[in-house]
């Protein structure tokens, strides 16, 4: 993974391979940013690229949000995507769609194309599958000028998610939680813990873990490409930990199994679900 530091350093050609991609099919935009080198951070990079499309013309503007492809479109279907496309809709579960769902995006895309001569774009990583549904009926009713302005700043995020796989992955997006034991003052280990996620068919369990002596897991529940928003549940084996270190407990017990359903929205955010226990009672918050 290249450094910032490389990328100020690196020749015009280098400069276009690495950031080339980070505008869909539109190298022009890194080109331009070339010129503001050296950049302090990434946040300098990403704003140098936003000026080059905010003081481009209106002609280059909407070829770069034709340059798009559309969403479970034929492009998709083809293989045509271009590879940063291809995972970012199918993060967002967009490669396996229901029939019903598959018309009505071929739908929705007619639609939109129809009214603005541009396919709906989407930041598809930072929403549900549902919620993007609900954004391309509600962006239908603006006008021109107000889909542009939204197009463009979703580009510009979904740039901004692509700069930081590029250059910085430590902030890409990663869940992972932390189990204490208040009644006795200290992390809970050997915990069981299973992590689902809810999709049409229900809640489908995606991973099973262990705490270790800090109360932790010796890994991130989820990371990358696969911390997609949605809906996640967290299973904590309670009782058994509590009969496993002496405790007391009566049959059934008040607390067996807690279990915390939670929501995603920012595929770039850190969740950290933390647990706070005893036999009888329970806190849990999103940490850092």
């Amino acid at each position: 993974m290249p450094s910032l530091d490389a990328v100020n350093c690196s020749d015009p050609e280098e400069f276009s391979r690495l950031l080339g991609p980070v505008y869909e099919r539109s190298p022009w935009v890194a080109a331009h940013a070339l010129t503001a080198r050296p950049f302090r951070d990434l946040d300098e990079l990403h704003r140098a690229m936003v000026t080059a499309v905010l003081q481009a013309s209106r002609e280059q503007q909407l070829a770069l949000l034709r340059a798009h492809p559309e969403l479970a479109g034929r492009e998709s279907r083809a293989g045509g995507l271009t590879e940063a496309s291809r995972r970012e809709q199918a993060s967002a579960g967009l490669d396996a769609l229901t029939e019903e769902e598959q018309h009505r995006i071929e739908r929705l895309n007619r639609m939109h194309t129809d009214r603005f001569g541009f396919p709906f774009i989407i930041a598809v990583r930072r929403y549900p599958k549902e919620q993007i549904f609900r954004e391309f009926e509600r962006r239908l009713q603006l006008d021109m000028e107000e889909e542009m302005k939204v197009s463009l700043e979703q580009v510009f995020l979904i740039a901004e998610l692509r700069l930081r796989q590029v250059l910085d992955a430590k902030r890409m997006g990663r869940l992972s939680t932390h189990v204490l034991d208040t009644m006795r003052g200290g992390p809970a280990a050997a915990v069981e813990i299973e992590l689902a996620i809810s999709d049409p068919s229900g809640w489908r369990s995606i991973d099973r873990t262990v705490t270790n002596q800090d109360g932790r897991t010796e890994r991130l529940l989820l990371s990358g490409e696969a911390f997609v928003p949605g809906r996640y549940r967290l299973s904590f084996a309670i009782g058994d930990y509590f009969r496993r270190t002496g405790v007391a407990l009566p049959d059934p017990p008040f607390l067996d199994h807690v279990v915390i359903d939670f929501g995603v929205a920012e595929s770039d955010g850190h969740y950290h679900v933390a647990l706070l226990c005893t036999p009888w009672s329970y806190t849990t918050y999103r940490g850092s």
